[in-house]
């Protein structure tokens, strides 16, 4: 199963194509092609909700930083899994 994770935009490339996250600690590239396909500016600083390295929405820093709780929740809880 694929999750959306929320990310930090920490830069973007010259053509705004592909933007460098921050997901938890990692840094991945991803895709503004659906963003940008709807007329959407992303800049460093940014949140995004990204899904199979997409980013698919822009999120509020608000909305990122419960998503980051939740996501944390569930990873703790499954390492409780036995």
């Amino acid at each position: 199963m694929c999750l959306s994770m929320p990310a930090r935009v920490l830069a973007v490339d010259e053509a705004g194509r592909e933007a460098l996250v921050d997901i938890d600690g990692g840094e991945r590239r991803v895709s503004l092609a659906v963003l940008t396909l709807d007329g959407r500016s992303v800049e460093p600083g940014t949140w995004l909700l990204v899904h199979t390295g997409l980013a698919v929405e822009t999120l509020e820093p608000s909305e990122a930083a419960e998503l980051v709780a939740l996501h944390r929740s569930l990873h703790a809880a499954q390492e409780d899994i036995p």
